[in-house]
């Protein structure tokens, strides 16, 4: 008997030992709908049960998350693929997931302003860093098809602000699935045209970085991670309304935009965690031509770790 309670005694001591200490993972954001598949995660145990367990920060202030991650503010932060592939020519950085891997920038302005397809932005006073990535590609797309902004000049205020008093036509930046419900919810309806539909230059919005150092003691996490990541998307996609419930109970009160936006958000969560690597490699290429990054090779460790 003594002999089998020291066995158990040792295989509780090793599991202690073996359970994952939680990752620390920066949100881009303050909480909205794009993160409820890793609350939900979080919360229905997939994260644990694949010993990947995660502790969620929320970004209230609007960091760069890749700067807090160079910083050692997070384990782990949510980056956008064009800011990460710029990134990593300064950083040993490494892709560990992939939350949504379609664009979500949008171009956005007034609900009665006469803009009604991609040509009418032509000679429009654009707000906007000019120097930022969405506002070059942005002007990229445009450019092939023969469509010239009148100016990009950078937001003084808020892109409500702005719009409202117009001094900008329109404004870029925002995602097509939140900003627009937040200004209808406070009563400035808008209308918009996503970046996806001005051209033919895709691109993985919301991904999941680590720095390299951290991932190279435990590489096998990266594989667990994502699979207890799709499995909680699976779930979230399936199972919407629970999803939202369980966010909801989590984080409240949330806004009443929220549930509108899950409505538009749920079905972009990616559908697997395979990286199409044609899709990296060709927005490499374009911004190579654009002298956003030299020709060192990037992609390659920075994606190794995706399937």
């Amino acid at each position: 008997m003594r002999i089998f309670l020291l066995f158990l005694l040792a295989t509780f001591k090793m599991f202690l030992h073996c359970e994952q200490k939680p990752a620390t993972l920066l949100l881009d954001w303050a909480h909205n709908p794009l993160h409820i598949p890793l609350y939900v995660g979080q919360e229905l145990g997939f994260f644990q049960s694949a010993n990947t367990p995660l502790t969620l920060i929320e970004n209230v202030d609007k960091a760069n998350t890749l700067n807090a991650l160079h910083n050692q503010q997070a384990d782990l932060v949510i980056s956008y693929m064009p800011n990460t592939i710029r990134a990593a020519s300064q950083m040993d950085l490494k892709v560990v997931g992939i939350l949504v891997n379609k664009p979500l920038r949008a171009v956005i302005f007034k609900r009665d302003a006469h803009i009604y397809s991609i040509n009418d932005l032509n000679n429009k006073r654009l707000g906007g860093s000019p120097a930022a990535l969405t506002a070059r590609y942005l002007v990229h797309l445009l450019k092939k098809q023969g469509i010239q902004l009148k100016e990009i000049s950078p937001l003084r205020g808020s892109i409500q602000e702005e719009l409202e008093h117009d001094v900008i036509d329109a404004a870029i930046g925002a995602f097509w699935n939140i900003e627009p419900l937040q200004f209808k919810q406070e009563g400035f309806p808008t209308r918009f045209i996503r970046l996806a539909d001005c051209g033919n230059l895709p691109y993985d919005e919301l991904i999941i970085v680590c720095q390299t150092e951290w991932i190279a003691k435990q590489p096998e996490w990266a594989s667990r991670f994502q699979e207890a990541l799709q499995k909680s998307i699976n779930f979230c996609q399936s199972n919407p309304d629970l999803a939202f419930t369980i966010y909801q109970r989590l984080l409240s009160p949330v806004e009443t935009w929220e549930r509108a936006s899950w409505e538009l958000t749920f079905p972009l969560f990616s559908p697997n965690q395979q990286v199409n690597r044609l899709q990296w490699s060709t927005f490499q290429v374009w911004m190579k031509g654009e002298g956003i990054v030299g020709e060192e090779e990037l992609l390659g460790p920075l994606i190794e770790f995706l399937p």
